[in-house]
């Protein structure tokens, strides 16, 4: 359906598939349900998508663009070449990851639908706090131009109320909470991607780590997560810190390592670890290769999640996913 917007681009889904599968007419891949455990095959188009997710400019300067045009013709388009290429090299044999593998991976670390809900919840945990920001936005971003439009702005006692964005700001110091509806979301995750991209990714060392074989690494609804000492949580600034580490599957075979430049990396990585800080991360799913991968990364969840009605990937874009504030907690390699 036209409508469907994928939240983790179809060609990183597809490089997660079974390998039995790579030569029937409709490859497919195992879906596992954080809520139930239950696992199922899928085909790539059907799951992380959201209808109409990225209709809308985010912080483009012309406000009449949609953001999923931008993101299929400047980002993905660009990425998925390379991506094939890069995975498919011998390991030692890659080189510099490309420029537009990171900016991929800085759009799939912002748009998550799991990521709707951490602004949401980052946004009420500052509501009361004046602390200037730690670095200035990217140029490019200054120069992005304001949405015309009121938010949507909730009080515990008096309900909801759409605002200006001039008026949230004496509004808040008396109790009233900003919702992140989908127009923010995507100027929330347009700003994010550039700061990942711009300013995080470029301060950490990078790591390639390779699936021995008959291993195969996953993949979540949060394809990018970061963390240290069990956080999953935590906002993005927080890559600044010596102890995060940062941790992106770009395949069932490949996936990358990051961490604080003053930090060393861990001695020894393993799949299974690798697969658990993806699995405790994830909010709906986990896919991968295998149904028996798939099985032992969802065992080894640390929490189980309230069930969901619908299936995995199919949900509206009316909201964040529920339930992101009991994300479990996991230990991440030692550095």
């Amino acid at each position: 359906m036209a409508d469907r917007q994928h939240y983790v681009s179809q060609f990183h889904l597809r490089s997660f598939v079974d390998p039995e599968s790579e030569a029937t007419r409709s490859p497919w891949l195992w879906v596992g349900n954080c809520a139930t455990g239950k696992v199922k095959r899928r085909a790539p188009s059907n799951i992380a998508w959201a209808r109409s997710l990225f209709d809308g400019a985010g912080a483009l300067g012309d406000r009449g663009a949609k953001l999923e045009t931008y993101l299929a013709d400047s980002v993905e388009s660009p990425a998925a070449a390379a991506l094939r290429e890069f995975c498919g090299k011998p390991a030692g044999r890659r080189g510099e990851i490309p420029s537009t593998i990171m900016r991929y991976l800085a759009w799939a670390a912002a748009r998550s639908r799991t990521m709707w809900a951490l602004y949401q919840s980052w946004i009420d945990d500052i509501a009361n706090d004046d602390t200037p920001l730690a670095e200035p936005p990217p140029p490019w971003l200054m120069n992005a131009t304001e949405r015309d439009g009121v938010h949507r702005v909730a009080h515990p006692q008096l309900g909801t109320r759409l605002v200006g964005a001039s008026e949230y700001e004496a509004m808040r110091f008396a109790g009233w909470r900003f919702v992140v509806e989908q127009p923010d979301f995507l100027e929330l995750a347009h700003a994010q991607a550039a700061y990942f991209y711009e300013r995080f990714f470029p301060r950490l060392n990078w790591m390639i780590l390779d699936a021995p074989r008959d291993q195969h690494f996953v993949i979540g609804d949060r394809p990018v997560l970061w963390g240290f000492h069990g956080a999953m949580e935590l906002p993005p600034a927080y890559l600044r810190h010596a102890a995060v580490q940062l941790v992106a599957p770009l395949s069932r075979t490949v996936a990358l390592l990051a961490g604080h430049a003053a930090s060393p990396f861990p001695e020894r990585v393993t799949s299974m670890q690798v697969n658990q800080i993806v699995a405790n991360g994830a909010t709906e799913w986990i896919a991968g290769a295998t149904r028996k991968g798939v099985e032992a990364a969802l065992n080894s969840r640390n929490t189980i999640r309230k069930p969901q009605t619908d299936e995995p990937g199919d949900r509206q874009a009316s909201g964040p996913p529920e339930n992101t504030s009991q994300s479990p907690r996991v230990a991440w390699p030692k550095g």
